[in-house]
């Protein structure tokens, strides 16, 4: 266990999600955004903006991101803050799908179909998504709150962290902790390990990609953390916390 000095990189505004580009780190908020400029260093309002509630996003390419209001999937062009037809094929509604993620190899989202126990996919362009897969299923994702991908799929559940490739699942030795998983969460994955941010019990678990434990980070600033991202650049994760996006070491 590991306990470190974060640093305050911007004050966002109160959210659950982080909403991330090449150029800016967004919280949405009633509707309005606020905005890191992250060359500037600048927190700007409504620099990003968009007619629909996001509950998820993922940056696709160039200016498009792919959200996720609840009920349907957007592409969302953040230049033009222009949505196109909201999709909605065998897409879970009433917050029913849990994490997005990207796989750029064959372009492709992922997010998890709790309802019906399984991870899904579906085709991505700047132009459209399409082309429905089930690329799961498992009894085990019922509790399925974020996922992760690299060519493996992890997933967050409110009890450990499964691995799955081409459908099937594979070992991942999750480590056992003197504090389980409070049951809600974030989990990345960069070249070298898999992160899961155990909000309710405050600290960033690393492990390697087999479930090895490599550290347990906390941090007096952590307080009610609820999204994050890694920058394997310069080695450290950026983390939302009571509306603050935060620094820390890894």
């Amino acid at each position: 266990k590991v306990e470190v000095e974060a640093t305050t990189v911007a004050t966002l505004s109160q959210s659950d999600h982080l909403i991330t580009t090449p150029s800016y780190i967004a919280t949405q908020t009633n509707g309005s955004f606020v905005s890191y400029e992250r060359s500037s260093g600048k927190v700007q309002d409504n620099v990003l903006i968009a007619s629909e509630k996001i509950n998820e996003s993922i940056f696709y390419q160039g200016s498009t991101v792919v959200i996720y209001n609840g009920e349907k999937f957007f592409l969302w062009n953040t230049k033009t803050s222009t949505l196109g037809n909201g999709f909605s094929d065998n897409v879970p509604n009433d917050n029913k799908a849990k994490g997005l993620a990207l796989y750029l190899t064959n372009n492709k989202i992922y997010t998890i179909d709790t309802t019906n126990n399984r991870i899904i996919s579906f085709a991505v362009t700047e132009k459209d998504i399409s082309k429905f897969t089930v690329a799961v299923t498992s009894n085990d994702l019922t509790n399925g709150q974020d996922l992760a991908i690299d060519g493996n799929i992890y997933v967050l559940t409110n009890q450990t962290v499964l691995k799955f490739q081409s459908g099937k699942p594979l070992p991942f030795n999750f480590p056992k902790l003197s504090t389980p998983l409070a049951g809600s969460g974030r989990i990345k994955v960069d070249s070298k390990s898999v992160y899961v941010l155990d909000s309710g019990n405050k600290r960033l678990i690393v492990m390697d990609k087999n479930g090895n434990l490599k550290k347990i980070i906390t941090s007096p600033q952590l307080t009610a953390p609820k999204d994050f991202i890694i920058e394997e650049s310069t080695n450290s994760a950026l983390i939302l916390n009571n509306g603050v996006l935060l620094k820390l070491g890894l």
